[in-house]
């Protein structure tokens, strides 16, 4: 995948992702307690931040290690290294940081583990370590 692909994919799927993340936690709120309503600005804003952190983190992998060539798949773009960016998400949850740096947090590693999975279908797929 070239750099422009690898944009679209993590600026559009981190949006997609942090819509749904968000539409399923107010629903779940509501069920919980029918008379809040929906959010549709708390919305806009986790699109919005999902988008622009996908956009940000879109080309990294690329940026630590360079697509000079076909070989260019190391670490940081190995399933180990998504594999860590997972647990290291899981392990956010318990910690104690504001809910909106753990949803940037997750959110940049969305833009990060799409590339990755872009990644995973080209030919050359991705290095186990």
């Amino acid at each position: 995948m070239n750099s422009r692909q690898h944009v679209k994919v993590s600026t559009i799927g981190g949006a997609l992702i942090a819509g749904a993340i968000d539409i399923i936690e107010q629903l779940g709120h509501q069920k919980n307690n029918p008379e809040q309503k929906f959010d549709f600005k708390r919305l806009i804003k986790n699109i919005a931040i999902g988008s622009l952190c996908g956009l940000a983190t879109s080309t990294l992998p690329d940026i630590m290690e360079p697509a000079i060539n076909s070989h260019h798949r190391k670490f940081f773009h190995s399933l180990t290294f998504l594999a860590l960016l997972l647990y290291g998400n899981y392990k956010l949850k318990s910690g104690n940081f504001p809910p909106e740096i753990k949803k940037i947090i997750n959110a940049l590693s969305v833009g990060y583990g799409l590339h990755l999975a872009a990644d995973v279908t080209t030919p050359r797929s991705l290095p186990l370590i």
